[in-house]
């Protein structure tokens, strides 16, 4: 009888089901008892858990084993409400017949009594005698191991092991008893099917009748030879299937190994190929900073660009036949194929580098690092601000407030506006530069434009304008030069060390128009700074001194609380650290203005048509307003004293072509 249905049948659990039962029953002559209740079970589309059964008449051997007679037994099916699968803290799962044909109990505390189980294998008889569990009862009637083994007709078996394993329990499995293969016939069965690719191998296990015995691995083993599978057999899936009897179920028991097709040596890049606008985030609702958008991928010189990936061979594929499958493999590259200019190639990284600054363009296959970045439009929401190692020329304009900054030159073909342009190399303005009062030029080289109206420059060479300078702060390391036929500088201030030449300085108006020469602006800003600075401690002192005195006549008379006498005690610090910083000031600026006098520049002041009231001039440490016009003059100082000339040109010159596109 099955050990689950046995102690289905004696529980509480079966009672209770019993009486909310429905009834179908069958009568049966059948060898076994579990034989009929499979076929009960077959019948009534069942499983055997839901069998009952009744034995009518018992079997009996006859005489010298002639007149057989077959179990004559009533099998009922007890079919119960759902409900009645879950008692107590008991909980009962259905498991589908093909697989266990069982219940799973997952309460582990579950009472369970001794319980016995008899296989039939190919070297003998083996039973084993489990202890119970919980509050189960221990099995030690011995009859019922002889009547299980009477089931499978165990011969010559030794009383005394069954006896000893009633007694131990020890839950494994001990031979009692040699295996008759005269029955041969009733033993169970294997079939094994090869997928028609050959990479797989199915097993179904049949369970034996009467007193056959179970399949083993060598069972299997000879019908896979037959089939000549030879590779990937799982033999440990096999021993599972066969020592757990799952029965009529195919099992995946051998398996052939995929082949792995080779890959293609290849270029990874290392930097970003993607010439999309990549815009930014800048708050929590994800708002798109336009400005900030990077369309230029910048390349330092000897970077890495990018990464020969080798060429992966295959690996081959074999069948369950053991037959080889083919595989393809991957494909070489000629490294030479994609090295263009300013690039090589390492063989020990087995990367290619950059060997100039600047940005990545593909050519064909050819990687090469270009110094010069273009921009076909107008640097604004399109492009974003522009940051380039290179040098960049601009097509059209630069917008109100985005920026461009460059390693090289930065050439406008446009106009630029209220905006910030920085380079380490020219800044060339075709069509001039509209600050508003708030754009920043700055260039280590020249800055070179059309004309420049309300900006702010700064060139560590020369500031060239063709036209006009009005109300701007212009700076030049060396010369400010305005060379059109109507170049005029109105307005602003303007400092160059050498000089600043234009056509007409100032303007009818006499709007007020600062020209400073002789001293290099970076240094007269210094001197400036240190004026504001000392400005500003001298208006502090003065209030300082004055607290200070109005605590100390509290003081003198002894009316000072402990908060003023704090206030006053830092009040006379504050004193002292300003007149040590006046001091500094004083030095510093002595220094600078020393340096000053040391320089022997030839600096001047020159206005080729017209020098016009409101225009004031310093040339080192000398300095004139002009409250007359003054026709073709050229200003330089001369013993302390800013002296008149006739106009002089300009002896610097710039290739103002040579520096443009």
């Amino acid at each position: 009888m099955n050990d689950l249905r046995k102690k289905i049948l004696k529980s509480d659990f079966y009672k209770d089901a019993y009486a909310n039962q429905s009834l179908d029953s069958t009568d049966l002559y059948v060898p076994s008892i579990q034989a009929g209740l499979e076929e009960a079970s077959a019948i009534f589309q069942c499983p055997l858990y839901e069998v009952s059964y009744e034995v009518l008449e018992s079997a009996s051997s006859g005489v010298f084993g002639m007149g057989n007679k077959l179990h004559y037994v009533r099998y009922t099916r007890i079919t119960y409400a759902k409900k009645m699968l879950v008692k107590a803290d008991r909980i009962y799962d259905y498991i589908d017949s093909t697989t266990s044909s069982s219940l799973n109990i997952h309460d582990e505390t579950l009472s369970k009594s001794t319980e016995i189980s008899v296989r039939v294998k190919r070297d003998g008889i083996f039973i084993k005698v489990s202890p119970p569990q919980g509050d189960g009862k221990k099995i030690t009637n011995i009859a019922i191991i002889e009547k299980e083994l009477n089931d499978v007709q165990a011969l010559d078996y030794d009383i005394n092991i069954i006896k000893q394993a009633l007694s131990e329990q020890t839950s494994e499995y001990i031979k009692v008893s040699d295996w008759n293969e005269g029955n041969s016939l009733n033993n169970g069965s294997v079939r094994v099917n090869v997928s028609n690719d050959y990479m797989r191998v199915f097993m179904n296990i049949t369970p034996p009748t009467i007193s056959g015995r179970e399949m083993d691995l060598q069972d299997v083993k000879e019908l896979l030879n037959i089939e000549e599978v030879i590779f990937g057999i799982k033999e440990d899936v096999i021993e599972e299937a066969l020592e757990n009897r799952i029965y009529k179920s195919p099992i995946i028991i051998a398996e052939g190994t995929a082949p792995t097709n080779g890959k293609n040596a290849k270029i990874e890049y290392l930097i970003n190929m993607d010439k999309e606008s990549m815009a930014r985030y800048i708050d929590d609702v994800q708002s798109i900073d336009y400005k900030n958008m990077s369309i230029v991928e910048n390349i330092a010189k000897d970077q890495t660009i990018a990464k020969k990936i080798d060429v992966q061979y295959g690996e081959e594929g074999y069948t369950v036949l053991g037959k080889t499958i083919e595989v393809v493999d991957g494909k070489e590259i000629e490294i030479a194929d994609y090295l263009g200019n300013n690039v090589v190639f390492d063989e020990a990284t087995s990367s290619i580098l950059s060997t100039a600054d600047g940005q990545v363009v593909i050519t064909g296959k050819k990687i090469n690092v270009e110094p010069l970045l273009e921009i076909a439009s107008d640097v604004g929401p399109e492009t974003g601000n522009i940051d380039f190692l290179g040098s960049v020329l601009i097509r059209g304009s630069v917008l109100d407030n985005y920026s461009v900054r460059a390693n090289g030159n930065i050439e406008v073909l446009g106009s630029v506006e209220k905006c910030n342009i920085e380079a380490k190399g020219d800044i060339i303005v075709k069509l001039g530069i509209q600050g508003h009062g708030e754009g920043k030029i700055k260039s280590e080289g020249d800055v070179i434009a059309k004309f420049i109206q309300f900006a702010n420059i700064h060139a560590g060479g020369n500031v060239i304008v063709s036209e006009a300078i009005l109300n701007s702060n212009v700076d030049a390391d060396d010369s400010i030069l305005l060379t059109g036929k109507k170049a005029m500088a109105s307005g602003g201030h303007l400092r160059a060390y050498k000089e600043v030449n234009a056509k007409t300085l100032g303007s009818p108006s006499s709007v007020k128009t600062i020209i400073e020469t002789g001293v290099l602006p970076a240094t007269r800003r210094k001197i400036e700074k240190l004026r504001l600075e000392k400005t500003e401690i001298d208006e502090m002192l003065e209030e300082l001194n004055k607290n200070i005195k109005s605590l100390e006549k509290l003081e003198k008379y002894d009316k000072l609380d402990e908060d003023q006498k704090v206030v006053l005690k830092e009040s006379r610090e504050t004193n002292s650290d300003s007149m040590i910083r006046i001091k500094e000031i004083s030095e510093e600026k002595s220094k600078l203005i020393l340096e000053i006098q040391s320089t022997d520049v030839n600096s001047k002041v020159s206005a080729g048509k017209e020098a016009l009231p409101g225009v004031t001039i310093s040339i080192r440490n000398a300095d004139i307003s002009l409250r007359d016009s003054y026709k073709s003059t050229t200003f330089y100082e001369e013993g302390g004293m800013i002296q008149l000339g006739n106009y002089q040109e300009s002896k610097t010159k710039v290739d103002v072509d040579s520096k443009s596109e």
